[in-house]
């Protein structure tokens, strides 16, 4: 920080350069002196190396921005985790009078998230993981207008402060801290204008490594420098296209006093001869930047590896040494990421579409090794064909097709494509087609297909309702906002660890639906990526059609869930609808009950990463075509708490009393109780008032059951066909019978009222009048076609 005025440098080839803010900087102020500071001594060459430092003024924001490049150095550092594990950063500081509850930021990632270093209440160095945790050393110390050097390091969760190149706190961190996704950071203060500094800053130094105590105390100090002292990256790297290109490499005079000057610049090293020396600053002021100019020839496609040799008037350091890499990226694949069919009418047939793939490589061709479509199964994506060669700055073609057949709704897969690319050889595209559907002839009922009825989690056991889990263990949850923001609902959460599925038997709210009554069911429902601290990958979701008697999927498709990465704000857990036609020979299956299935098939964690990719399922619908329509013995069935495709058959007798349950629906009987097998009875009464006793037959029967005819008497209503009989020999059913009476005999013991749907019929056996012989009379149900 031995600028005068502007922006402050970064000499580590990375490009960081400080923006100031618009007041509260002062320039050109004295750094450290020559002294002991702990375990850190300060020599007098060391104090001019030290140069000047910068003064903040709290009050009125004082501070640099430094713009980092996505995906750079300085924002990998900040990711959560970091991704490599290990960090340190470091400063001279000098600030006084530290007021309670107060904060000052030496260094801040943001704005949102990351980690920064400075002080905090009262007199302590603070550490902190933002939104996470506070470190506070155990001990207070003499920010009294005194210089002090701080120092932490990350080493794989483990924070470890240091003052004056001494331990201050040691704390085993969460394994994690908020990801930064932006690319602000700020010297001075907290990248979202908080926490700003108040005193001095100099020798502001962050490393993607954590060091030692005794690497830190060496780092504290710059080595002994004469005056003009040369100051430049250790190493530079680049990329190029194949053809030539331009590297600039940053150098400046930390000296004080003199004026840095160049008597040559030559190159070295085993590519020496694809390097040339292009320009350099001819003579560099003191605290003033300039810069060496290569230009880079290459002859085929590896890294390249020089040695770039500057020679100056600097009388510790003559001859700087950096070292200078170039890695040639020819051919180079530029691949779109998607590829949308768009919306098509149903049965398309066979459809065709190009990816066209660019090389911008700058001389040798480029070739599609393979292309591969990973994902559904079976998938309606292939590839029809690949590219030639693909000359450098030409485009070529990878024809992909797609035949979804008699299927219809959203379609999605994943085409892999392998190039002779030597540095990114393998890239993923999204396939995507839409396709209209046939019409629906009705809609099948779903209970709960919303998942609003309750919250539920499989740890517990529980399941919501309508629903039964696959398992018992953690997998499944139902819940809403605000645990899971701009949800407005219950929806059903399927976390990471694979295979874990909900299902609901279509026959508990489609009486009677079995395999062999559909030909298409149309599936439509809400999908979407939770999305909690981080995410792992894109999920598949499998959606079938279930046979319950074989647990054999009749039909099914995957929906792939993109990982588009942590969202916040509004961009949280949306939902996107899909829709899909399944589609199977129903002639080939047996009458079988089917089950609507939903699981999570990938990615497969560990339990321990089971929140990192939990896909939401919300709002499902199902519509049909097919010749399915509900009997009234059907819906008898549900009703009466029969098990579809178990004991629900009308031939079975549920409760094993003797009586069918054709017989039991047919004269309103309960299939599951031996104490109800149907209402009938026999007795005899005077029911026309000539003080004769006729035999007389009571039943419940089909409320919609009409009785005609003779000598016997019929009805067919709801899939039965009644027929009353008499005679008075038990061999020829002959004997005229009469009725329904005009007010139904009702039994003793009988409820006054018969089973909703019933109705109570009394006939009348014609002969019976004072039951001068033998008489009989009784009831037949069957099946009508």
């Amino acid at each position: 920080m031995n600028e005068a005025s502007g922006t402050i440098a970064d000499i580590s080839g990375n490009g960081l350069t400080g923006t100031p803010s618009a007041g509260g900087l002062t320039y050109a102020q004295p750094s450290v002196p020559a002294g002991a500071y702990g375990a850190i001594t300060v020599t007098a060459a060391n104090a001019t190396a030290l140069g000047t430092s910068i003064n903040f003024t709290r009050a009125s924001s004082g501070g640099f921005t430094v713009n980092g490049t996505a995906g750079g150095v300085l924002e990998k550092l900040a990711e959560a985790g970091p991704s490599t594990g290990k960090f340190t950063a470091m400063a001279w500081i000098n600030s006084s009078g530290l007021p309670a509850s107060t904060t000052y930021r030496v260094f801040g990632t943001g704005p949102s998230g990351g980690w920064g270093l400075g002080l905090g209440n009262v007199d302590r160095v603070k550490f902190t993981t933002f939104g996470n945790t506070d470190y506070l050393s155990t001990g207070t110390y003499p920010f009294n207008g005194n210089w002090h050097h701080l120092a932490v390091t990350w080493n794989n969760g483990v924070v470890t402060t240091y003052v004056d190149g001494n331990v201050a706190a040691l704390g085993s961190a969460a394994t994690t801290f908020t990801d930064e996704m932006t690319t602000a950071f700020r010297i001075g203060g907290n990248a979202n204008g908080t926490d700003y500094f108040n005193g001095r800053i100099d020798e502001l130094k962050i490393y993607d490594t954590a060091m030692t105590a005794s690497e830190i105390i060496a780092a504290a100090v710059p080595a002994t420098v004469g005056d003009p002292a040369i100051s430049g990256p250790t190493n530079v790297s680049g990329n190029s296209n194949g053809t030539s290109t331009s590297l600039v490499i940053p150098i400046q005079n930390t000296g004080a006093t003199q004026t840095l000057t160049f008597s040559s610049a030559t190159l070295s090293g085993a590519d020496a001869a694809s390097f040339s020396v292009a320009d350099i600053t001819p003579s560099i002021a003191p605290g003033g930047m300039g810069s060496a100019t290569l230009v880079f020839t290459p002859s085929g496609t590896r890294t390249y590896v020089a040695n770039l040799n500057l020679a100056s008037n600097d009388p510790v350091t003559p001859t700087l040494v950096i070292g200078v890499s170039v890695t040639v990226m020819d051919p180079t694949a530029v691949v779109p990421a998607s590829l949308d069919f768009g919306s098509l009418l149903y049965t398309p047939g066979a459809q065709q579409l190009g990816l066209t793939i660019h090389n911008s490589g700058g001389s040798a061709n480029l070739q599609v090794v393979s292309a591969v479509v990973q994902g559904s199964n079976p998938s309606r994506f292939s590839v029809a064909s690949l590219p030639a060669p693909i000359a450098a700055g030409a485009d070529g073609s990878l024809i992909v097709a797609f035949d979804p057949g008699t299927e219809g709704g959203n379609f999605f897969d994943r085409l892999v494509v392998t190039t002779n690319d030597p540095v990114n050889p393998v890239r993923t595209v999204d396939l995507s087609a839409s396709v209209a559907f046939t019409a629906d002839t009705g809609t099948l009922q779903l209970a709960n297909g919303n998942f609003n009825a309750n919250t539920w989690y499989s740890e517990n056991s529980t399941a919501p309702n309508g629903w039964t889990n696959s398992t018992n263990t953690d997998g499944l949850y139902g819940q809403s906002g605000p645990a899971t923001p701009n949800l407005t609902s219950n929806a059903a959460h399927f976390k990471a660890a694979g295979g874990m599925f909900i299902q609901q038997p279509l026959a508990n709210t489609n009486p009677g639906l079995r395999a062999s009554a559909l030909q298409t069911v149309t599936l439509g429902m809400d999908v979407g990526y939770r999305n909690d601290a981080a995410t792992s990958g894109d999920i598949v979701v499998r959606v079938s059609l279930v046979d319950l008697t074989t647990n054999q999927e009749v039909a099914g498709r995957n929906i792939r869930i993109a990982d588009t990465g942590v969202k916040a704000g509004t961009a949280s857990n949306q939902l996107t609808s899909v829709s899909m036609l399944l589609t199977y020979d129903s002639s080939s299956f047996p009458n079988d009950p089917l089950a609507i299935r939903i699981r999570q098939s990938l990615p497969a964690l560990p339990t321990a990463d089971t929140y990192k990719a939990t896909a939401i399922v919300d709002n499902v619908t199902l519509h049909f075509t097919g010749n399915y329509a509900p009997t009234a013995y059907d819906t008898w069935t549900v009703g009466a708490g029969l098990t579809p495709g178990a004991n629900d058959a009308p031939g079975t007798d549920a409760d094993k009393d003797g009586r069918s349950n054709f017989h039991e629906f047919a004269f309103g009987g309960n299939p599951l109780s031996t104490g109800s097998s149907g209402e009938a009875k026999a007795l005899t009464v005077d029911t026309d008032g000539d003080a004769f006793q006729e035999l007389i037959l009571t039943v419940a029967v089909r409320a919609g059951a009409e009785f005609s005819g003779t000598p016997s008497m019929t009805a067919s209503t709801d899939g039965v066909t009644y027929t009353i009989e008499g005679t008075t020999d038990l061999t020829l059913f002959t004997e005229p019978v009469t009725g329904p009476l005009a007010t139904p005999v009702i039994p003793e013991g009988w409820p006054a009222s018969p089973p909703s749907g019933y109705a109570y019929r009394s006939f009348r056996l014609v002969n019976s009048p004072g039951l001068s012989g033998k008489g009989f009379i009784r009831a037949r149900a069957s099946q009508s076609p």
